[in-house]
């Protein structure tokens, strides 16, 4: 008995010394809030206002354009100049993506057979370089860069909009707010599907419900979302008490569009889903491509998530 609270703790305080090294000694010379507010799992996030950039911004002022500030059990590095930034862009080690220790994410949406969660936001090495090259080359396709089709579908829906919240002022004063969002998200409807949609259909509206409710539920400002982001456990704690979860509106969205595209046919001079398509059939024979069979299905529908997820999220809840 006497052996085991002996290795119990030498264990413990082997952890406590690589703790204090690699959260406090490892980083004595980074400018930021001090390392000693920096609390276990949660980091400096417990200083963030209801409002987190205007936190950054003060910070900004105060330690200048690179500083520590952790969110979460990791340390972490604000970037906030334009000229750091592009500096770490080129930087080969800044290529990967942080998700690969955010257990949360690979919980909820799973990985593809390389151990890769979707898309392009998320993804590393070759099935990144490969989903963004797909990406950066068909995005002209679906409208990026094409003034006059962008423009179009953008007044479209833009005119719709505002004769929707015309329609409504009639009745007193309207919010803006459940208007925009729906707006924002058909556009990006088109541009990758091709397929027009009401701003009333119940399809548009199930969607933007939902991203709305992804987007609430992850403010940084939020402790127990980013419990949830590192700590997988609590999250499925979460989910089996039917309490709101901070992907698992996002992990509905992807079923939903996974669903969806399913009514889109291949086709390798079609919009951005059906070109898609066309390119995993293309890689059938191939399983080395993130294009390959299931792969492909699964990153396709990650595709989506990063465009909608990319619409401006400030709109969406403002």
């Amino acid at each position: 008995m006497a052996l085991i609270g002996i290795i119990f703790g030498a264990f413990l305080c082997l952890y406590l010394v690589h703790y204090v090294k690699r959260y406090f000694w490892d980083y004595r010379d980074m400018k930021g809030p001090s390392v000693f507010l920096s609390v276990p799992i949660i980091g400096h996030a417990w200083a963030l206002s209801p409002n987190p950039h205007k936190t950054l911004e003060d910070l900004k002022t105060t330690y200048g354009n690179l500083f520590r500030f952790d969110i979460g059990p990791y340390p972490s590095l604000v970037v906030a100049g334009l000229e750091e930034f592009q500096e770490m862009c080129r930087m080969d080690v800044f290529n990967g993506r942080f998700f690969g220790i955010l257990p949360a994410v690979q919980t909820v949406f799973g990985t593809d057979s390389r151990g890769e969660v979707f898309g392009v936001s998320a993804s590393n090495g070759q099935t990144w370089a490969e989903q963004r090259k797909f990406m950066h080359q068909n995005l002209n396709v679906a409208g990026m860069g094409k003034k006059s089709t962008l423009e179009n579908i953008i007044n479209q829906e833009a005119e719709i909009a505002a004769e929707r919240m015309a329609s409504g002022a009639k009745n007193g004063p309207v919010c803006i707010k459940k208007f925009f969002p729906v707006a924002i998200n058909n556009i990006v409807w088109r541009m990758i599907t091709g397929n027009t949609s009401s701003q009333d259909d119940p399809l548009m509206l199930y969607l933007t419900d939902r991203m709305n409710r992804h987007f609430e539920s992850l403010s940084p400002s939020n402790i127990t979302a980013i419990l949830q982001q590192y700590f997988h456990r609590f999250t499925n704690i979460l989910d089996k008490l039917n309490m709101p979860t901070c992907f698992k509106d996002l992990y509905i969205i992807r079923e939903f569009l996974d669903n969806e595209f399913k009514k889109i046919d291949p086709d390798p001079n079609g919009l951005y889903v059906a070109k898609f398509k066309a390119e995993i059939q293309a890689a059938a024979s191939n399983p080395q491509s993130s294009f390959h069979e299931t792969d492909g299905e699964f990153h396709l529908s990650g595709h989506a998530v990063d465009l909608f997820v990319a619409a401006p999220p400030q709109t969406r809840r403002d």
